[in-house]
């Protein structure tokens, strides 16, 4: 745990994946936002804590392909394809991962979700991220991605219904398949603490 009391008021918990005291949804709800640092292009930690309506703060695409080159690990590294065949998988040989051009790479970051999600804060510099931290309006924010969240769940629940509706022709009545809202927020949770 970093403390930073007397300069920003803010306190870091680091949350490690391998750590076996995984927090609850609940919990996890109760932080007012989160600094999450892909090591992926799909990262289901993004859309939960999307989901939860918890402000993200990532780096922006520039910065964090700099972050993977430097300690290359997940997106920069997957050029291998899978083989057409078992045969073909026992003769091709591996020599080690090889590493995505820049151009590849940069055009991957801003396809994903991290880069085409509103409302996700992207910074370029650690005191980017904490000016950002400091004056970033967090319960507006988190309130403008749940939003958006329930207007894309129910796109998608109307798309999936008329899927359903054609592929099973009078087996399924698409006026049953109403998408429904999430649930209100518990009320048992508690205002978000203070600290960050």
């Amino acid at each position: 745990m970093l403390k930073n009391t007397d300069w920003f008021k803010l306190t870091f918990d680091y949350m490690d994946e391998r750590a076996s005291d995984h927090l609850s949804y609940e919990r996890i709800a109760q932080y007012r936002c989160g600094v999450l640092i892909p090591n992926d292009l799909t990262m289901a930690s993004f859309v939960e804590l999307f989901s939860l309506g918890m402000p993200i703060f990532l780096p922006d695409d520039n910065w964090l392909y700099r972050l993977q080159k430097s300690v290359p690990y997940g997106f920069t590294l997957y050029t291998r394809r899978l083989p057409l065949s078992i045969a073909a998988a026992a003769e091709e040989v591996i020599e080690g991962p090889a590493e995505k051009p820049i151009d590849v790479a940069m055009s991957l970051l801003k396809q994903s979700d991290f880069s085409t999600w509103p409302h996700t804060q992207r910074f370029s510099s650690l005191p980017s991220l904490m000016k950002q931290l400091v004056q970033a309006d967090l319960k507006q924010i988190g309130q403008q991605m749940k939003t958006w969240m329930e207007e894309r769940n129910l796109e998608v629940m109307q798309e999936w219904t008329t899927v359903l509706a054609s592929l099973l022709p009078g087996s399924f009545d698409h006026q049953l398949a109403k998408p429904s809202l999430p649930r209100e927020e518990s009320a048992s949770l508690k205002e978000a603490p203070e600290e960050l």
